[in-house]
């Protein structure tokens, strides 16, 4: 019953929120939004404390490396769920006047397609819930490589993943270097972290490649939120037109530079253990010359992303637009509270995180 909780409680509190159009009720969607994320996140800890084993039901059952994923969703939509709150203070100058009441539902639909990928085992509802929100591939991914190891493919997808996983690389790093945009530079960074998975479950790194998931999706939902705030203060996302943000706005400052750190692979940050494991277990079956690539792709992100961000961040800054506004404490709290685990895990992964790890892992056929 906890599996089709988690389905049906978004799509009927989404179809309440898209019956409640009017402009009035802004403040009801937004508490609609924020009650199912904690309802979701609720039931999802459940698992936690349950043997997922006993939860299959039809199509649908959960196992260690579906639960991992939606731990990380629920986790991220109910901190986005917070964050809206802040957001959507500013809605009448940033959302065109007759589509702001479209944002909680389409969220709640997000959410439901979301766990759909993650509590289900069927290849063609998996498709399904993956035409949904393309955010979900990396499990459907997953999800076809334990197909592939089952039919006894496991070395040649293996290969492919290798192959796919460093393509990603590069081509991420040519489109880094001269991004101008700073939102698009942060899509960019996330093909580069895909091929970073994609290399990690290649060169049989399970348990760094899905570290590395859960690492990626925090640091990435930090800069994602704080982008959110330069948008909001600055109306612009050319990183030429944003500089001095730790004068103008120092925690905004603060947060960007820790999440890009973060997020290039800076030591002692989440990311640099989960991208070190990958180099390590690359290295250790044989993947010299992989590794190599993968250390040259990595340099080359760092040097361009990091130019680019060091001049948001540095400088004497501009003043903010006449209808720019400094973000509300909603804005901040959210990214503040993803920058805890991005600095915890980087020292210390809690018992029951890495007992996860290693059981979704197996899941796949990779080394713990």
């Amino acid at each position: 019953m906890r599996i089709l909780a988690l389905l049906i409680i978004p799509v009927l509190l989404g179809i309440l929120s898209l019956l409640s159009r009017a402009e009035t009720r802004r403040k009801f969607r937004r508490f609609v939004l924020s009650i199912t994320a904690f309802l979701h996140l609720m039931l999802t800890a459940s698992f936690h404390f349950f043997p997922v084993a006993q939860e299959k039901q039809g199509f649908f059952s959960l196992d260690p490396l579906g639960l991992l994923f939606l731990s990380v969703t629920s986790l991220l939509f109910l901190l986005v769920s917070l964050y809206a709150w802040g957001y959507f203070h500013h809605e009448r100058k940033v959302v065109k006047e007759g589509v702001s009441h479209l944002f909680t539902p389409c969220m709640l639909f997000f959410l439901t397609a979301m766990t759909l990928t993650s509590v289900t085992h069927h290849l063609g509802v998996l498709w399904v819930a993956i035409e949904g929100t393309t955010l979900a591939s990396a499990l459907g991914i997953l999800r076809f490589y334990q197909v592939c190891l089952a039919a006894n493919l496991g070395h040649f997808m293996s290969r492919l993943f290798i192959l796919f996983g460093l393509l990603s690389l590069f081509i991420a790093a040519a489109f880094i270097i001269k991004q101008r945009d700073y939102k698009r530079m942060l899509a960019y960074s996330s093909v580069e972290h895909m091929g970073i998975l994609a290399l990690g479950i290649g060169v049989g790194s399970g348990f760094g490649g899905l570290l590395h998931v859960v690492n990626h999706s925090l640091a990435k939902a930090l800069l994602f939120l704080t982008a959110g705030q330069i948008l909001i203060a600055y109306r612009t996302k050319m990183t030429s037109e944003v500089h001095g943000l730790l004068r103008k706005l120092p925690l905004t400052g603060v947060l960007l530079g820790l999440g890009s750190l973060a997020i290039l692979g800076s030591p002692p940050l989440a990311p640099f253990i989960s991208e070190f494991l990958i180099f390590r277990d690359g290295l250790s079956s044989g993947h010299v010359i992989s590794m190599v690539l993968y250390l040259l792709a990595l340099g080359v992100v760092f040097v361009g992303m990091s130019r680019t961000v060091l001049g948001m961040i540095q400088g004497e800054g501009r003043d903010l637009p006449k209808e720019g506004e400094k973000p509300s404490w909603p804005m901040i709290l959210a990214p503040a509270l993803l920058a805890i685990p991005v600095l915890l895990f980087g020292v210390y992964l809690p018992p029951p995180l890495v007992r996860l790890l290693v059981s979704a892992a197996s899941v796949i056929g990779g080394s713990s």
